[in-house]
């Protein structure tokens, strides 16, 4: 390998990188599927716009992509450009810029556009190991994946992904990469679940979400292999404290229309015209498992209740498939 260099395997491909990863990756061996690297300059990069972020930072959208089905930018305005294609990925950042926020673009939402121009399914969705079967955790950002997901980790549960889950679509079964060892939860909810989160890098300088390493030496477990889907819980978490837990089954068009949504870069997808060839796999998703609604009520004081739930409702229909 060549000096400098650092492999690891991250969504079930091996990654060669000059950046020096911090989240705790698993290092691998063997033929480089992606290579990452740093550029001075990025050579004729696109120009068209295809997505612009609605959040602002110092008058400009957070993030604008722009590209073609073979590369697409990611464009950071004072922070990093990241131009991502079927082989590699490659970063320049501007002077000074942090690099916890470069490794938690590179690894979200660079690596799912890399996967789907690889003709990789990649659903932006947190999941966690539950009777030797992985549940997602669906929906827009914000919806407290993480947080249920850290919920699952105290009690003991292993963690597949909480970013990108990378998805293998059979006709008789849905299985799931591993993502990579680390979980991102809000710095105040991160001090319910361990000590010390206020030392922990941020995922951006202006947003609070801590990187907090998972498996050996860190919090939980990681599980670091493929693994069968059994449900998906699109999560409705609501402002009323006293709402009452709810778990409901979707329509097909319900799921198929929350697996579109909860899609990494869906805009940018749908921009590029690669959403019609993801939806026959998408709607085998929705044949092939149980897609339900998780209606709950805001508070961390609820979670060991909506835990219950889910842990309930797994069991009930394994129990059901059973007899």
């Amino acid at each position: 390998m060549t000096r400098g260099l650092h492999k690891y395997s991250v969504y079930g491909f091996i990654w060669e990188s000059d950046l020096c990863l911090s989240s705790c990756l698993i290092p691998a061996r063997g033929g480089t599927d992606v290579e990452l690297r740093r550029v001075h300059k990025l050579s004729e990069p696109p120009t068209n716009c295809l997505f612009s972020s609605p959040l602002i930072r110092n008058g400009s959208p957070l993030l604008k992509t722009y590209g073609t089905s073979e590369e697409i930018l990611l464009r950071y305005p004072g922070l990093v450009d990241i131009l991502v294609t079927p082989r590699e990925i490659q970063y320049v950042p501007e002077t000074n810029s942090d690099m916890a926020f470069i490794e938690a673009q590179c690894l979200g939402p660079a690596s799912a556009l890399w996967l789907e121009l690889n003709n990789t399914l990649a659903l932006h969705t947190s999941a966690v190991v539950v009777d030797d079967a992985a549940i997602m955790l669906v929906e827009h950002s914000g919806s407290g994946k993480s947080t249920l997901a850290a919920t699952f980790l105290r009690h003991q549960h292993a963690l597949l992904t909480d970013d990108i889950l990378p998805l293998n679509v059979t006709p008789h079964a849905v299985w799931g990469q591993p993502g990579y060892p680390q979980i991102r939860l809000l710095a105040d909810v991160a001090r319910q679940f361990i000590s010390g989160a206020d030392t922990l890098p941020s995922t951006h300088p202006k947003i609070g979400k801590k990187m907090i390493p998972v498996g050996v030496s860190g919090f939980g477990t990681f599980r670091d292999r493929p693994v069968t889907i059994s449900s998906v819980y699109v999560l409705d978490r609501v402002a009323d404290d006293t709402a009452r837990i709810a778990i409901q089954d979707l329509t097909p068009t319900e799921g198929l229309h929350a697996l579109i949504r909860g899609s990494s870069g869906a805009n940018t997808l749908q921009a590029l015209g690669l959403q019609p060839s993801r939806l026959p796999r998408l709607a085998q998703i929705v044949e092939t498992l149980r897609v339900r609604r998780l209606t709950y009520p805001d508070g961390l004081h609820h979670l060991n209740d909506v835990y219950d739930a889910i842990v309930n409702d797994v069991d009930t229909r394994h129990t059901s498939n059973w007899h």
